[in-house]
């Protein structure tokens, strides 16, 4: 079940390599410096990079903190209910060995 997610991940990094390649010989012909084809490409793809994170990553981030945060919240009552029911289960055991 996981081998075609994997494959698929290895498949598109693979386009995205040939093409931001491609794009940079192109470029290159285009102003015939290889460098500036270069880094003009991974200016291109870093505006990109950070325009996918803004709309789709920063949100699924904040979603997933505020669930972490629930989940915090809710183990830590469990934990203070779980403590108080013990200590008012030890009171009564011991009031009970003191006074049978």
């Amino acid at each position: 079940m996981l081998l075609p997610l994997l494959s698929f991940a290895a498949a598109l990094m693979a386009a995205v390599i040939l093409l931001m390649t491609a794009c940079v010989i192109w470029l290159t012909e285009l102003i015939g410096s290889a460098s500036l084809a270069a880094l003009i490409m991974a200016g291109v793809f870093l505006v990109v990079s950070w325009i996918i994170y803004i709309v789709w990553t920063r949100p699924v981030i904040v979603y997933i903190n505020e669930k972490l945060d629930t989940i915090y919240d809710v183990a830590f009552a469990a934990r203070n209910g779980y403590e108080a029911v013990k200590s008012f289960a030890l009171k009564l055991f011991f009031h009970l060995i003191k006074h049978p």
